[in-house]
């Protein structure tokens, strides 16, 4: 019995939301770890900000206001054409309502979170 159980999970996981057909989203995280976000196919609105917040990151930097979130399309050490640009998602950054269709996000897309920088003394 736990097969079905499994593979009813995982087809509710990655079928329909409000019957639209989803894709993935890949977030890796500063410590290595990746999380999965499930978004609308035919959402074009879906921002930046919107899939963080959906993994679980607090952009709004509630816990420390000193956070620069900042993040990129791609894997981690891609440092050349489009997937190279860093995005400011901080509560000031301007990247923050950049659309999944902007960042030409597709199923299994990641986006790094990118290590934040140490004050400079």
């Amino acid at each position: 019995m736990i097969i079905p159980t499994i593979l009813l999970l995982v087809s509710f996981y990655t079928t329909a939301i409000a019957g639209s057909p989803t894709i993935i989203i890949r977030v890796r995280t500063t410590d290595g770890s990746v999380l999965r976000v499930p978004l609308p196919e035919d959402d074009a609105s879906t921002t930046l900000a919107s899939i963080l917040t959906s993994a679980g990151f607090d952009l709004d930097g509630a816990d420390d206001e000193s956070t620069n979130w900042k993040c990129r399309v791609g894997p981690p050490g891609k440092t050349s054409g489009n997937d190279a640009e860093i995005f400011d998602v901080s509560p000031t950054g301007g990247d923050r309502h950049k659309t999944a269709a902007d960042l030409g996000l597709k199923h299994g897309s990641m986006i790094t979170i990118l290590p934040p920088t140490a004050p400079k003394r």
